[in-house]
Order: C-alpha cells, then structure tokens, then sequence
C-alpha cells in the first residue's frame, strides 16, 4: 500500500514496534529496512537451510553446516555485496523482497574443505575471497567439461551487476591458483570383484545413499582430470552406472577366445622366441614331429606355421597349439620348469574350452590359472605379467555368471558354427542317459538306445555281407552283451530263429552333440577316438585309444535285442597298452605304434565313444618310436 507521496509502509522489526504496526518510508528506505532485517536475523544466530539436490531417481542430499565463529564475523554493512550504494542503487523499479539462503558446513566436513585451500593468494576482500572459493571448490566436485567457465563468466556478469570490480580469471586454474585450491589425491581402490549394490566396495567413485544403494558419484572435474581419473581408476563415468541392477563389473563379460588363445598363448610364444628358449633349430624339430600328428576333425591343422615361426596365426590355430600340438611337441625343447608352467595353463584351457564343465572341474581350472600366473611372476619377472593375465583369475566368475565359454566366446560370432538342426524322431531321447553312456553306464549300454537329434537321420549306404572273420566278433558281442548263449551263427539260421544277422549297412560318419566321428579315411582326421573298459582284474576303468575303420549298422532279425532291433556300432581296432605312462602329467597318454589283435571289444557302440583324440609317433627319451595320444574336450552342445 502506497500514498500519493510515493511513500510505502515499511514493516520491519523496528517500524512495526508502533501502535500502528508500520512507518510511512520512502521506497529506497524500504528496502535498506528489509535488508538490515535479513543481517540481524544473520548475526542472532538464524539456524542453517538445508540444500537439498535430487538427481533423477537418486536422492542425493549435501548437507553444509559451518559454524562461524564471532572472531571471525564480518559486519554485514563493511561488506560491498551488502552495501548500500553497490546492491540497491539499481535504476530497476523491482520492489520485491530479497530472500537469503546461508550456507553451513558441518565440522567434519569443514576439515576436509578447508585442507584444499590456502589463505596465502587469497584476495583480501572476505567476501571476495568467499566467491573465489566457492568457484573453485563448485566447479570441481559438479561442474564437468566447459560448465566451469561458464559459471565463471556468470559470476563476474554477477559482480559486474551490482558494481564490483573484483573479477574472477576465466579459467579453472586460474582459480584454483587465486585460491590455492588443491584437489584430492586420494586414489579410489582397485576392483576387488563384489556386487556394487547392497555392499560397500570401498571405491571412492561411490558413495551410500539412504536407501542403502551403493551409486556412482559424478566427480569428473575437467578433460584433463576426467582423463587423469581414467587413466589411475581404468574406468569413466557411464549412465549405466545410475542402473541400480546392473553391477559395470560383473556384466562385463571376458572373452576366453582372446584372452586364453590370442592373449597369453601368443604372449608366451613370443617371449620364448625373444628369451632364447625356442629357437629355430627347435621349430624345424617340432615341424618333423607336428606332420606325424593327426588331429580330429574340428580342430584346425598347423600345416608348416610351426617351422616358420608361427606366423599370421588365427584364434582356432593357437588353441589347436595350447590343445593339441604343445603337449606333445615342446618336451626336450623348453626346460623342465618352463614346460611345467605351460602344462599347467593347457591344463586349465582344456577344461575352460568344453562345451560344458562341472564345479570341480573349474575350480580346478581356476586353481591352474593361479598358480600358472604366479609362476610366470617367478619365470619371466613382473613387467611380463600384463592386465590380460590378471583377466584369467575373473573367467571363474564369468562362467558362473554367464555359463560355459561356448554361450559368448568369440569363436561362433567368427565361424557361425552354431547352426541348430531338429530332426523330428519317433522315440523319445533322454540326454541325461546318452551322456551317462560313456563313463558311468559304459558296462550296460548295447548300442541300440536313442541317438541324439542331431545323429539323424544316419545316411546309411546299402545292405552288405559283413567279412566273416569280422561277423565272429560281432555274434561273440552279443552272446556277451545279451548274456544269451544260444544265439548262433546265421549258416545256422534254418534250425534255429535265434540267429544273428550277417547283413550290415556302413555310414561316413556321425554327429554326436556336435562333436563327429568319421570312418577311417586316407587323411584318417575324425577317426580316431577313447573308450573306457574295465581292467583285467574288474577293479577300476582305463581308457584305450583305438581308430574307428568304419561305422555300421546291423538290425536284429529276431526277438533276442526287445523291440528296439537296430544296433549302431564302430568297428574299431585299439593301440597296445603301455604300463608305464612318462608322460601322464603332461596330458599326453604314450602307446606303442602297433595294434591289438581284432576282437570282441572291436565291436563299440557309438554311445561309449568318450573323447576324440589327436595321435602322432614321435620319438621317446630313449630313441624308441612310441605313438603320443592327446585326449582332447568332447565338443557337447546340449
């Protein structure tokens, strides 16, 4: 409410004492009033306001308490910002009123701010020295990129406005100069792989919230400080770090492709050619040894790489390398300690690289890939360890996060080799069972349960005479396998019904859950396998390599075999046995070049068919020819 003088009712505290509540003043006046209002409520000690900052869905709460002492007060009427003539002498006709908010700062934090500046290049003003101060310690904790000179040029518009001819530098050194402002050098700790939600990991990129979530804090300062944080912490701020489910650590998946095979096994290589312990007189000797090998059909073949040094290897052929090769190549070139340390590492590739693993088998795997690091800190010194073997000791996470390596390894994306096939089937399949056939109910399969889907349909050729000496083998299989001694031969058919067939039906070859097994051939890859049988004494189990020469089916004419009459068989003959196995800690089995005599164990079920294997002669420590084997992951896709 105005007169016609112009004259408006000041309210204040001292005006409104009077009996009428308010004082006729001039509008300068009333303003000076309102003003004086807001210092005294200062100086009585007025309680603190609370700033309180939401983010998005975050509530991020920045409490600042600071509690001043009376020493160090300033009167507000000595302070330029609160003068009369600098604040209010504005031509603007605004009459409303100025409201205040004053900051505090607790004692604990107090502490913590006041160690990053110094008083020395302060200016001398108080109040400018308080907005020098405020700039730099601002635009380090929220201003990112160009904001900070941005705010800066404002504040001096700001300053410019009501008059003040302190001006702040446009540049955030030129700040943080002015007021000795001296930026953390805390380093936040390193990964130590746990859940960043509902646990503190002890990173200083993060901080709790009320609601118990451990969420990033946006930190980054400038270019020079963000790239500073990247290159000490290996990590930059990402929006997925406000995703309260998802963990930046434990999503990142590693790819066992690169890290295993095109990582360290070139790694190793590479310093064994540079250090001397492979030298090209041993790679002319491998590649002698390496054509006498003889690999399965989804493994890659060297050709002549080994004697030329490894060149332009690919993924495919360094694992071929770590699997296949080096087990067998590399003993008598490398010392006895490098070779062990190696084993150890192709120990855990050849579990890591199945199709599918059990716990103990990766836990033995990880307990591998340890030790395999810490011995290589012990052989080749600390600045050959590199961030991709410290990788190795995450892949246990990583296959119990996403699974086995064949779900997100880099091998299908680069070979499109999971083609999926459905073949419609008139029985029932029971996977559980077939693979429990090769090692748990060896002693009982047959040969005429279900086939996996992708086994069908089998291309069968047509009917012939199965070789007589041959037929023998086959009627003393099922004589065994059917207990049934009345079985006869088939010259004797026309006495007795109980007969066993003559007539088979040959096959090239068969898909197993991916992994194929092929009949004996000129280059002979696919043909050679393991199969379990008892021992002599029915004690325990022992694995025999053998090669399958050809693939067959034979059909029961009678009611001897139940309803399911046809019967899948590999006519296989098996490498002679060696008692003493040199060789056993390396994952190589030592056979002797010849074979066994054909017999009834020639006569195998394709179901007990347990590993393909790599074979190749190669000549023992006392000179002798011996035939290595290399057992090698059964490839399952389930």
């Amino acid at each position: 409410m105005s007169n016609n003088n112009n004259n408006s009712e000041c309210k204040c505290s001292k005006c409104s004492s009077n009996s009428m509540g308010f004082v006729l003043v001039s509008t300068q006046t009333l303003r000076r009033h309102a003003q004086q209002d807001i210092v005294r409520q200062y100086q009585s000690g007025s309680s603190s306001s609370v700033i309180e900052v939401m983010s998005n869905d975050n509530d991020m709460e920045i409490d600042f308490e600071y509690n001043v002492d009376a020493e160090d007060q300033v009167e507000a009427e000595d302070l330029p910002l609160f003068g009369i003539d600098s604040l209010f002498d504005s031509e603007s006709e605004d009459e409303g009123v100025i409201e205040a908010t004053i900051l505090d700062i607790s004692d604990d934090e107090s502490d913590d701010v006041r160690e990053h500046f110094s008083s020395s290049n302060m200016p001398v003003d108080p109040t400018h020295a308080f907005i020098a101060s405020f700039a730099a310690f601002f635009i380090s904790k929220y201003v990112v990129n160009s904001g900070g000179a941005v705010l800066l040029k404002f504040l001096n518009e700001v300053l410019a406005h009501f008059g003040q001819s302190f001006r702040l530098p446009l540049s955030i050194s030129g700040v943080n100069s002015m007021t000795v402002y001296k930026e953390s050098d805390v380093v936040p700790e390193c990964c130590n792989f746990e859940r960043l939600s509902g646990r503190e990991c002890g990173n200083a990129l993060f901080f709790a919230t009320s609601r118990a979530l451990t969420i990033p804090k946006k930190i980054y300062i400038s270019d020079a400080q963000r790239k500073r944080l990247e290159r000490e912490n290996g990590v930059r701020w990402s929006e997925l770090h406000d995703l309260v489910y998802f963990n930046l650590v434990e999503c990142t998946v590693i790819d066992p492709m690169h890290n295993l095979y095109l990582g360290t096994a070139k790694r190793i290589m590479e310093k064994w050619r540079s250090s001397g312990l492979i030298t090209d007189a041993h790679l002319a000797e491998m590649q002698l040894d390496a054509d006498k090998l003889v690999l399965p059909e989804d493994y890659t073949p060297l050709g002549t790489k080994i004697g030329r040094g490894f060149p332009f290897m690919k993924a495919d052929e360094w694992k071929s390398w770590c699997l296949v090769y080096s087990p067998v190549l590399l003993r008598g070139c490398l010392p006895e300690a490098h070779l062990g340390n190696w084993t150890t590492f192709v120990n855990a590739c050849q579990y890591l690289s199945m199709p599918s693993i059990s716990m103990a088998h990766l836990d033995e795997a990880h307990q591998s890939l340890e030790a395999f690091c810490r011995e290589c800190e012990k052989l080749y010194k600390a600045p050959f360890l590199s961030p991709n073997m410290h990788l190795h000791l995450h892949l246990r996470e990583t296959v119990l996060n996403f699974g086995p390596v064949y779900g997100y390894w880099l091998f299908s994306f680069e070979r499109c080799n999971a083609t999926s096939t459905s073949t419609a089937t008139s029985f029932q399949f029971d996977i559980n069972a077939f693979l429990d056939s090769p090692e748990i109910n060896f002693d009982i399969v047959k040969g005429n349960e279900p086939l996996p889907p992708s086994a069908l349909p089998l291309a069968l050729k047509g009917e012939i005479s199965m070789d007589e000496s041959k037929y023998e083998h086959l009627l003393e299989y099922y004589r065994e396998t059917y207990d049934d001694q009345t079985l006869v031969h088939y010259h004797q058919a026309g006495h007795s019904d109980n007969f066993v067939n003559n007539q088979i039906q040959k096959f090239e070859s068969i898909n197993l859950l991916r992994q194929i097994y092929k009949s004996k051939t000129k280059n002979q890859r696919g043909s050679f396998m393991q199969a379990l049988f008892e021992t002599s004494d029915g004690r325990s189990t022992k694995s025999y390599a053998g090669q399958i020469q050809y693939l067959f089916v034979n059909t029961a004419v009678n009611s001897f075999a139940g309803h399911a009459s046809q019967h899948v068989f590999a006519y296989v003959r098996w490498y002679k046995e060696v008692l003493l196995q040199p060789r056993a800690g390396e994952g190589v089995e030592v056979n002797e070049v010849g074979l066994e005599d054909d017999s009834m164990n020639s006569i195998l079920p394709v179901h007990r068919i347990c590993y393909p294997v790599a074979v190749g002669k190669h000549l023992g420590l006392e000179g002798e020819v011996q035939m290595c084997v290399v057992p090698l992951p059964q490839k399952i896709y389930i």
